[in-house]
């Protein structure tokens, strides 16, 4: 099995996403793939209890850098050429950003920090 294509470095100039190599299929692997481990980074986040500015704001942010990238190519993608397999993901990436939001935002561990 290879890897989705939205989940490698393609090392492109400008970081620029290798469209080419990605089709409609990789997408809902690679959100279940990043929120899964986003999560997870989440979970441990939560357990932390050191306070700066590097613990709360640049760890928090960094945590859903995979999340926001995959995110981000879809609803770029999505608002340049919407297909209708890709329309019907939307439904899907909306309740799973959401749901992930939700969790950071309404964590009373994280709130606390």
């Amino acid at each position: 099995m290879s890897q989705n294509p939205l989940l490698i470095n393609h090392k492109l100039p400008f970081d620029a996403v290798a469209f080419d190599k990605i089709t409609e299929e990789d997408f809902i692997p690679a959100l279940k793939q990043t929120v899964e481990k986003a999560e997870a980074e989440l979970e441990n986040y939560a357990e932390k209890t050191e306070v700066s500015f590097k613990s709360v704001i640049e760890d928090l942010d960094a945590l859903s850098e995979d999340l926001d990238h995959v995110a981000s190519v879809f609803y770029g993608l999505y608002s340049a050429h919407a297909t209708d397999k890709l329309r019907s993901y939307g439904s899907e990436f909306s309740k799973t950003l959401t749901n992930f939001s939700n969790k950071i935002t309404l964590d009373e561990r994280i709130f606390k920090r």
